[in-house]
């Protein structure tokens, strides 16, 4: 009985991706609905992050990587590690000028090629490699040359022991991926060469790990791309009907100082995206012809090859800001900041028991705590 029940449930993701279209992930951006969590999801854990002297966050989260039943968070500035309980275990390096230390951190990965954790600092150009105890490993060469910056890049991931795909912000550089050896320490190949202003437009976490592969994607681009060794090949496309249109085509200000404007003539930018065996999720914000720009989710269903553009659940007025997708949960997490506040993403009514009073006891703590991690379980 076990064993038919394990085929059936390959020949049911098998068949998600086989009627995956690679040329159409259609999404209606006209008519944004309002559905309840428990469409997709069926419960949610939330896993308070211990907070003591030594383990305090910023309350910008930008990345948690789970691994080894490890949480490995990011704040922009540190990386702390916690249990699967949220158990406070060590910190990641320290900041600084002294063998073994960094400055101003921009990205982090665990390295599947090494088994360490990565760090990427942009304002040194260097990458630290840290084991998973915390122990300093090696700290490579400075990343640069006259056409190539330091300071624009930006994020990182790892195609080999010795071989790098870096992504670099903003104007700094004509080519958005650049593929490095650090033992060589110079750029094998360059990629993805665009306009100034769609290259401008980054998002915020270009790369998403899908079935152990590199996926890369673009702000104002709807192709996404699998990052292979020598080259990126087409994914999927978003197709978003009559809103669709080429960044690379259209005229704006030449001002860097005038951004605003320029996004508000566009129809929409994906912030982030990522999918499992039966999704793709992606983030999206919509122009709404003034300096505001409104935040939608959009899920499309591989199997049913059908989409919802979602303004929000109807459990919260908010909807959920996807840190990482897998084919059990969605990670994400809430804090005090107004636009992550925890309590945009849940409340009491949503939760059993045991989460509701990790809930409260959040809410009324005397003292402002760690962020929460929300881990949404698929049905």
């Amino acid at each position: 009985m076990v064993y038919k029940i394990y085929i059936i449930l390959i020949l049911f993701f098998s068949s998600c991706n086989r009627f995956f279209s690679q040329d159409g992930v259609i999404v209606d951006l006209s008519n944004p609905q309002i559905v309840s969590v428990f469409d997709y999801f069926s419960h949610i854990e939330l896993i308070p992050l211990e907070t003591n002297e030594n383990s305090v966050l910023g309350g910008f989260v930008d990345k948690i990587i789970l691994h080894q039943n490890r949480f490995y968070v990011f704040d922009g500035r540190r990386i702390n590690v916690f249990d699967k309980s949220g158990k406070f275990i060590l910190t990641i390096g320290n900041e600084g000028r002294g063998p073994g230390e960094f400055i101003m951190l921009s990205d982090i990965i665990i390295n599947p090629f090494t088994g360490n954790i990565d760090l990427l600092s942009a304002i040194e150009g260097r990458i630290h490699s840290y084991d998973l105890q915390g122990n300093h490993v090696k700290s490579s060469g400075r990343i640069n040359n006259t056409e190539f910056p330091a300071p624009a890049i930006h994020r990182l991931i790892a195609i080999s022991e010795t071989e790098y795909v870096i992504f670099p912000f903003g104007y700094h550089y004509p080519y958005k991926i650049i593929y490095y050896d650090l033992d060589k320490m110079n750029i094998v190949r360059q990629l993805y060469e665009g306009s100034s202003f769609a290259q401008n437009a980054d998002p915020s976490h270009p790369f998403y790990e899908y079935n152990g592969e590199w996926y890369f994607f673009m702000a104002l681009d709807r192709t996404t791309y699998k990052v292979e060794p020598h080259s990126l090949v087409k994914a999927y496309t978003w197709d978003f009907g009559r809103f669709n249109y080429d960044a690379n085509s259209r005229k704006y200000p030449t001002d860097i100082n005038r951004m605003t404007e320029m996004y508000v003539q566009l129809p929409y930018r994906i912030f982030n995206q990522g999918q499992n065996d039966r999704y793709v999720i992606a983030v999206i914000f919509i122009s709404d012809n003034s300096v505001n720009y409104g935040v939608r989710l959009s899920i499309y269903d591989k199997l049913t090859q059908k989409s919802k553009f979602i303004e929000h659940f109807t459990e919260t007025g908010y909807f959920i800001l996807p840190i990482a997708i897998t084919n059990e949960y969605v990670l994400s997490f809430g804090n005090y900041d107004e636009q992550t506040a925890l309590k945009n993403f849940v409340n009491s009514e949503m939760l059993d028991d045991v989460n509701r009073q990790r809930l409260e006891a959040f809410i009324n703590a005397e003292e402002e705590q760690n962020p929460v991690i929300i881990k949404y379980y698929f049905k």
